[in-house]
């Protein structure tokens, strides 16, 4: 069981890491800057966050398998964490942006995972051109 739980907390802990340095970069390309403290801190609100979030998927998989909806309670406890570590530096769109690339990647991870490959590909690649929507509308503003 302890082995499981530590399985969920490392995943969100990846995916949470991955998701920011995703976010920071497409910051980057829209000409924007995200906001971020150094390193350390940054990962000490990481490894907090992701410990709430692999705990919420370890009780929610583990005790309610097919409720996967419930998963907005951790994200949002998740977006909570990430916005007191961020009072004066964000606005609120980065715990959207935050949650939608680490989404996107529990995504892509479980379909990859269960060998949908086509589909985490079709993913990715829609994900992709939302991405570069967004970028061009940004930039144009």
């Amino acid at each position: 069981m302890a082995a499981h739980f530590f399985g969920y907390w490392a995943a969100a802990f990846v995916t949470l890491c991955l998701g920011l340095v995703l976010l920071s970069v497409f910051y980057r390309l829209i000409d924007s800057e995200l906001g971020l403290h150094g390193i350390r801190k940054e990962a000490a609100i990481a490894v907090v966050a992701s410990f709430f979030e692999g705990l919420g998927a370890w009780l929610i998989f583990t005790y309610t398998p097919g409720a996967g909806r419930a998963m907005l309670i951790p994200g949002l406890i998740v977006a909570i964490i990430y916005k007191l570590g961020h009072l004066t530096d964000w606005s609120g769109y980065e715990m959207g942006g935050i949650f939608l690339f680490q989404t996107v990647l529990w995504g892509v991870g479980a379909l990859l995972f269960s060998g949908e490959f086509k589909i985490a590909l079709a993913l990715l690649l829609a994900f992709g051109i939302g991405l570069s929507i967004i970028a061009s509308i940004a930039k144009s503003l």
